[in-house]
């Protein structure tokens, strides 16, 4: 029996044997390039941070692996979207508390992850996943919405905030919103710190904005230059036991 390993964040093509002359079998050792990859040797391998390799970048990225579900970006920092409970009524811009806010679709949910799919290019998937401190109903990641007529000159409510510094990863410039509900308008979007920050303002009588998924805006682009610390995810090992002569 012996015991052979790819250089770590390999692994073999198919499963290398020892031949009768003490050669190996032919193989190739590959790059971990997504999820799946990571349970080929392995099926008791943890859910958590790995480094998978980037071929059109020629690097490796961070990204969390849910077995059967996918890759996932684990963000550093607050990221939020809201429809926030609240409509202003009168001219003195003071808020009141929305009538059934929950069968509206009113809430605000803070994003610990957001999930890819890296076929198509690291194309995000606007999916509720690991949030945290939803209210109400969980909105979408990048949404702002409101409630009340914007012809009282009080502005918008509805928030979010995308925030990918410290993952490796940032949204081109070509991301776009797209309308949803009633006379929806912004208030207005802006990047910061290198395009990795974007707050949005936006509301409705009861409507505002979502990312449009369509194009390829929300195909993210790798930041070398903002790549997460080594130590903070595994480079994955393959190793493999070799019980069978040829």
């Amino acid at each position: 029996m012996v015991e052979y390993v790819c250089e770590p964040g390999y692994f073999p093509s198919i499963n290398p044997v020892c031949t009768e002359d003490g050669t190996w079998s032919e193989f190739v050792c590959s790059p971990y390039f997504k999820c799946s990859e990571i349970r080929k040797c392995n099926d008791s391998m943890e859910e958590k941070d790995y480094w998978l390799y980037a071929a059109d970048y020629q690097t490796r990225v961070k990204l969390f692996c849910i077995w059967g579900v996918g890759a996932f970006v684990s963000l550093q920092h607050s990221n939020m979207g809201s429809f926030l409970e609240y409509t202003i009524t009168g001219t003195d811009c003071a808020t009141s508390p929305l009538d059934n806010p929950e069968t509206k679709g009113a809430g605000t949910t803070e994003f610990q992850k957001i999930k890819l799919q890296i076929p198509q290019g690291y194309k995000i998937i606007v999916y509720i996943h690991f949030v945290t401190n939803s209210s109400l109903k969980p909105t979408y990641y990048g949404s702002a919405k409101d409630c009340y007529p914007k012809d009282n000159g009080c502005g918008v409510l509805g928030k979010f905030v995308i925030d990918t510094r410290g993952t490796g990863f940032k949204f081109p410039d070509s991301l776009t919103w797209k309308t949803v509900g009633i006379s929806a308008v912004i208030g207005n979007i802006t990047r910061s710190m290198g395009g990795h920050v974007i707050t949005g303002f936006c509301g409705g009588d009861c409507g505002g904005y979502e990312v449009d998924e369509t194009g390829n805006g929300t195909h993210l682009q790798i930041d070398i230059n903002d790549m997460p610390p080594f130590k903070t995810a595994e480079l994955s090992i393959s190793g493999l036991i070799v019980k069978q002569f040829v």
